[in-house]
């Protein structure tokens, strides 16, 4: 379907902000965690002098384990083990769930089969920033081919190697006082996002904290052997709590609203979109 490689882009960018800080990370090997996130958006776009309206919700579950303490990291393994998304788009309804058999086999299920139940593993920081391994780039790279690997970007497969990790941690900077803020930037090769965060309160174990920022995608894709450029620019906002004794982050809310341009076969369709993901962390 050719509407849908602009509404997996835009899932994606609603997931790659998560908060990063100097403070350090305090993880034993072997914690698991659980994460689960849920993804509604809301696309329209003009065509022809025609506006299209789309909807989509996604839901993935996620298994994060520490599998090893460095010295100034952690070893991480992210299994995503469950994806379920619905949706409607020029009056046609989809629906995938992997826990059917009927939907892995469709077309739908090629690029859910390539990395469900499929380890990934993951190098984090102290200051959970993602540290890079050019095999692991290059692996990420490939995924890029498949139009519902694309998708599966907002479920932790996107092209910064976080696998979905950096959405379960952050770390508030010790001696920061309600009200007091700190910044952040995430740089990728297509997404640049800058993110103000605020300590809202603290009672020493865990933080609540709100979020504000901006985010820029400029990413060039193929889809049906077509050179697809898109280019958006979009506003975040959001909330959650984090506990502080760890820096794993129990529960999350970004809302991001975009507008910008897909380029394609020297046409160019403006794109308006809302975003909101919600993220729940569970150690288990």
């Amino acid at each position: 379907m050719k509407v849908s490689i602009y509404l997996l882009l835009l899932m994606f960018t609603a997931t790659v902000a998560s908060a990063q800080s100097p403070s350090k990370l305090a993880l034993n090997a072997g914690t698991v965690l659980k994460l689960d996130n849920t993804v509604k958006t809301e696309v329209s776009q003009e065509m022809m002098g025609q506006t299209i309206d789309m909807s989509f919700d996604a839901t993935s579950n996620q298994k994060i384990e520490v599998k090893e303490k460095k010295r100034k990291s952690y070893l991480l393994t992210s299994t995503i083990t469950e994806v379920k998304f619905t949706g409607s788009a020029m009056g046609r309804d989809m629906n995938f769930d992997s826990n059917k058999q009927e939907d892995l086999d469709g077309d739908m299920g090629k690029g859910v089969k390539m990395m469900l139940n499929k380890p990934k593993d993951v190098e984090l920081g102290e200051d959970s920033k993602v540290i890079d391994h050019p095999e692991a780039k290059a692996k990420a790279d490939d995924t890029q081919a498949d139009p519902f690997a694309q998708m599966m970007n907002s479920f932790g497969a996107g092209p910064d190697n976080s696998y979905g990790t950096k959405a379960a941690f952050t770390v508030v900077p010790t001696g920061l006082r309600p009200g007091e803020s700190w910044t952040d930037s995430t740089i990728t090769e297509d997404v640049k996002t800058y993110t103000t965060y605020t300590l809202k309160s603290s009672n020493g174990t865990e933080s609540a904290f709100t979020l504000t920022g901006t985010q820029r995608v400029s990413k060039k894709m193929t889809q049906m052997e077509m050179e697809v450029v898109v280019n958006l620019t979009g506003k975040m906002t959001g909330e959650g709590t984090v506990d502080n004794r760890t820096g794993i982050i129990k529960k999350s809310t970004i809302m991001l609203e975009s507008t910008g341009t897909s380029e394609v076969m020297g046409q160019s369709i403006p794109i308006t979109s809302k975003v909101t993901s919600s993220v729940v962390v569970t150690v288990l």
